[in-house]
């Protein structure tokens, strides 16, 4: 977020949002045009995302050891 808001303060986004990320999408809806509720879910959706990404490493990919 912070990355892409200091190489393009002004124009955050790049040209034709090549470099929008999700953040600063929420970011953008939230406080430049005041739509708290729609990134609100913005931000519900990824948190999903990245909740079951994260359980489907800890269910597959770890390795349990015998000690």
């Amino acid at each position: 977020f912070t990355q892409v808001v200091n190489l393009n303060f002004t124009d955050q986004g790049g040209p034709l949002g090549s470099t929008m990320t999700v953040a600063l999408y929420i970011y953008q809806m939230a406080f430049g045009r005041y739509q708290m509720g729609y990134a609100s879910a913005i931000t519900v959706v990824l948190f999903v995302i990245i909740l079951a990404i994260t359980l489907f490493q800890l269910r597959f990919l770890t390795r349990r050891y015998d000690l």
